[in-house]
Order: C-alpha cells, then structure tokens, then sequence
C-alpha cells in the first residue's frame, strides 16, 4: 500500500501541473487587449491563427518601427500619408533591405508589405516561412500564421511587396 501512495502523489502533482500549464497557456491569448479580440478578427482571414502580444501596446512605436527594432520613436515618413510600395522600398533600402531576392527562389523574405501599390499601410516582420510578427499601430504585437493574413477591409489587405 505504501508503494501505491508513492505512485500516486507524484502522478498528481504531475496532473496538477499538466493542468496548471494548460489553462495558463488557454489564458495567455484571451485578454484583455486594448480592442476586443472580435476587432483583431475581423481584421484578419477566417483561416488565419494569431496570437496576440498581451501588454505590448505602446503608442510610441508603429509597424516600421518595430520591423527596424525601434522601441522608442514613431517611424513613418510621409506623415499622416500612407506611401507607395516604391517609396516604402527607397526607406528600406536605407536600412539594407531589398525588394529583390539575391538568394535562392527558396529564401524567404524578412519583411513583407501589405496594402496596394499605391497605398501600403503596414508592414511585418518573417519570423519563418509562414508566420509574421508586426506592431499593429498603437495596439499590440500579433503573430500571425500566414505571409498574407490581412482582409482588405478592414484589414491592412494584401502582401505587395518582399524584401530580403
């Protein structure tokens, strides 16, 4: 009987555990976010899974900045204007990205553009060969899991524009 109580206590202290993990991680993604999980939704593809950065809004830093792993300031150039894909890459070229890939066809990009050509209003970061991480205006970081997560509207729409 002995034997039977000291297989037991460190099975439930192992369930215990296992259940402690598994609600804090249900608990990690459900909020409170500075907009209602429904707005971070309806921005996205019904297909695509996201995971958003609890405590990460920050007004001082936007989508450019963060891909730039800038914390501290606001980075958008052409104000209250949103810029084309050509105007978007003269900035980036600055920072050493290109719009061309010099690498293998397999070489993923490490930022991605979304919007129109004319019109490009966000920007994220690959963090692997289907996933972005990009700073929503003042909102949160979200991780998306796809390179082209966006609804047009709303939504930031479409990936545009590869850089490497």
């Amino acid at each position: 009987m002995s034997m039977l109580k000291n297989i037991k206590y460190p099975i439930i202290v192992l369930l215990v555990a296992c259940i402690t993990y598994i609600s804090a991680s249900a608990l990690a993604n459900s909020g409170p976010y500075v907009r209602p999980i429904e707005y971070y939704q309806e921005h996205l593809r019904s297909n695509v899974g996201f995971y958003i950065y609890k405590g990460s809004n920050d007004t001082k830093y936007n989508c450019l900045a963060y891909v730039l792993g800038v914390t501290t300031a606001t980075i958008w150039p052409w104000g209250g204007s949103n810029p084309s894909a050509s105007e978007m890459t003269s900035v980036l070229n600055q920072f050493g990205y290109s719009s061309t890939n010099n690498g293998p066809p397999s070489n993923p990009p490490k930022l991605i553009v979304y919007g129109t050509l004319n019109n490009v209003g966000h920007i994220a970061k690959v963090t692997s060969s289907t996933s972005t991480a990009s700073k929503w205006g003042p909102l949160e970081i979200v991780d998306t899991y796809s390179l082209s997560p966006y609804n047009s509207s709303p939504g930031y729409g479409p990936a545009v524009q590869y850089y490497y």
